[in-house]
């Protein structure tokens, strides 16, 4: 089969990156292993109510995912988190995280809450941030935690920044490059003068992006019913811009044709031909990679090993979610808000998060209310010592999980429905080195025009970051002498 424009992986990276070179006069085909398209965004039954499976929402950040909504005329299907305050369970005990912080970074150091949740002495060495220089720290490739403990101090980093990262991105921040989680905050910090203006510049960006998303000032945002509305969105638009979306072709080969048969039209070196299960075989004019790097060095390692080997070596984190639909009179008047983050070394809790669906979410707070004390909750494993929890625990280490979270006691909580969905490569791990690893790949990828990649591991964690990627990165021009 001729193609112009392949894409192999129809995860939100290729969805929407097949979109952009869609937009950018391309005839794409979008080949997905699995029987449906959409990744690590899928759908659960849980009690008779369709939840998320997956990703539950997107950071507003950036705005980068706000400019997609709305090109996919999904504006009038997004929610906004409901107002209540998350919480962090640690063995400093529990506290809401404070109103005003970034990442667990406090733009209000001397506020009650960062006292409350840091100390005293804590909030006073996170405002001394205030009198270090704007350069204080700003060290190539410098981690999260290294860069936050150096200008606010250690409790901040610990108590703080800590749960959030290991409990939303299942990262360290001790290894994950504070370029990649929030870009550009080096350079703010540096304009401002401290961490604190800095990280409140970033927020004031996110409100103006907020106001254009009508989310309310919150820090992210979901379509509705669940965010599979979102791949709808990018399938039907790639469809509309006559692309071809193709599930269950898991592709085992890529091979480079240098005949000239099926040419770019710009260099001469020809296309490529992608092999898949069943025989089936895809000419195409150019190519882009949308897979977890382990998958795209082995397709890549005979037909363009100059890219294959800078792709960087970034393990997977797998992570085990647990949904329960729950009736507990006490759960249900929301007593940690919208949730609860655990650092990886609290005592009594196997979990690392606690998402509160129905207090999070209104139109799940309507479907709980059908049914009196209903409470709708997801609760989220990764390894210890590199195992997930067995999965023959559950529901009761759920149950045992939740009850010291929430302060509600175990026998008060009845479980109606439960199931467990595994996650076991969509997380990744960045290690020292992926920042220049990821520059090299850049280099390599320049060499050969018929050729991108992409995927959170280059892109960035999170949908935003993602969708950021997609509106920049490499789309090779439609050809000019030749049609496949």
């Amino acid at each position: 089969m001729s193609c112009d424009y392949v894409v192999i992986g129809g995860g939100p990276s290729g969805l929407l990156h097949a979109l952009a070179a869609a937009d950018a006069g391309r005839t794409v085909t979008v080949l997905e292993a699995a029987d449906h398209a959409g990744g690590a965004v899928s759908d659960i039954m849980l009690d008779g109510v369709r939840l998320n499976g997956g990703a539950e929402s997107y950071a507003i950040g950036t705005g980068a995912m706000v400019e997609w909504i709305e090109a996919l005329g999904l504006s009038d299907q997004v929610a906004s988190p409901k107002g209540n305050a998350s919480w962090i369970h640690s063995n400093h005990g529990p506290f809401p995280i404070p109103g005003t912080s970034l990442w667990g970074i406090p733009t209000e150091p001397l506020n009650d809450d960062v006292k409350r949740a840091v100390g005293r002495w804590g909030a006073l060495r996170a405002w001394v941030d205030a009198l270090l220089p704007g350069s204080y720290g700003a060290e190539p490739g410098i981690s999260t935690y290294d860069y936050v403990s150096k200008r606010m101090g250690k409790r901040v980093a610990d108590r703080l920044l800590v749960p959030l990262i290991t409990g939303v991105h299942s990262a360290d921040p001790r290894t994950l490059e504070l370029e990649a989680l929030v870009p550009g905050l080096i350079d703010s910090v540096k304009q401002y003068g401290s961490l604190r203006r800095g990280a409140r510049a970033v927020l004031d960006k996110r409100r103006a992006a907020n106001q254009s998303a009508k989310t309310a000032g919150a820090a992210v945002g979901a379509t509705v019913p669940t965010m599979s509305t979102l791949i709808d969105g990018l399938v039907d638009a790639l469809k509309q811009r006559g692309g071809t979306l193709e599930t269950g072709v898991r592709v085992r080969s890529i091979h480079r044709d240098d005949s000239g048969r099926v040419d770019s039209g710009r260099d001469g070196r020809g296309g490529w031909t992608v092999l898949a299960d069943g025989g089936r075989s895809f000419d195409a004019a150019a190519l882009a990679v949308a897979t977890d790097p382990d998958t795209a060095r082995n397709l890549l390692a005979e037909p363009a090993p100059e890219v294959a080997e800078h792709i960087p070596e970034a393990p997977a984190s797998p992570v085990r979610l647990v949904a329960m639909s729950v009736v507990s009179p006490k759960l249900a008047r929301n007593p940690r808000g919208n949730g609860v983050l655990v650092p990886p070394d609290t005592r009594g809790v196997r979990a690392k998060a606690m998402t509160h669906l129905s207090a999070k979410w209104e139109h799940i707070e309507r479907e709980a209310a059908k049914v009196t004390d209903r409470a709708f909750v997801r609760l989220s494993y990764s390894s210890a010592d590199g195992e997930l929890p067995d999965p023959a625990l559950f529901p009761e280490q759920a149950v045992q999980d939740l009850a010291a979270m929430t302060g509600v006691d175990a026998t008060e909580i009845e479980v109606r429905d439960w199931l467990v969905q595994d996650w076991p490569v969509t997380q990744r791990r960045r290690l020292p080195g992926h920042a220049e690893s990821l520059a090299a790949l850049s280099i390599a990828l320049s060499e050969d025009p018929t050729l991108e990649l992409t995927g959170s591991w280059r892109a960035g964690t999170g949908l935003d970051a993602i969708a950021r990627f997609a509106k920049t990165t490499h789309v090779p021009p439609a050809p000019t002498n030749s049609t496949p």
